[in-house]
């Protein structure tokens, strides 16, 4: 079966060589778990990870199916002193970035994730980072200039 596997930050340095876009696709025996796709990719197992299977969070002992997409990502500080493995959304500040835009953002010393709500129409204003970005479209969609 082949499963598509995206790692983030630090992690993408377990791609294989030539990974395209911090993602890979793996050809594992069926009924594989989680663990054993990280296995096949040299990921430390003690390693701490958050782990999404088709953009929802699992732990490393569910098995995958062919088509599936998974993606890892080091655990977030969230701007604070220490790292937090895990965060409640629902407890993070919601800032409004620009009319319509709404985000809850967690960020770490090299990245930030962003959780957006974006009203249709809406516009982000051109602007820059100094660390890398991820999003994650859960609805609707968007595009880029």
């Amino acid at each position: 079966m082949k499963v598509k596997v995206q790692l983030f930050a630090t992690l993408s340095q377990y791609l294989p060589q030539g990974s395209k876009d911090r993602t890979t696709v793996l050809e594992l025996p069926l009924g594989s778990s989680v663990a054993e796709a990280f296995k096949a990719l040299g990921l430390p197992p003690e390693l701490p990870k958050i782990i999404l299977l088709n953009g929802i969070g699992v732990k490393e002992e569910v098995l995958l199916k062919d088509g599936d997409v998974l993606s890892a990502f080091p655990p977030i500080a969230g701007g604070l002193e220490e790292i937090m493995y895990f965060m409640d959304l629902s407890k993070a500040k919601e800032r409004e970035l620009a009319p319509g835009i709404r985000a809850k953002l967690l960020w770490g010393q090299n990245i930030m994730l962003s959780f957006l709500e974006m009203d249709a129409r809406s516009e982000v204003p051109l602007h820059s980072h100094p660390h890398e970005q991820m999003g994650i479209v859960l609805q609707g969609g968007s595009s880029l200039p």
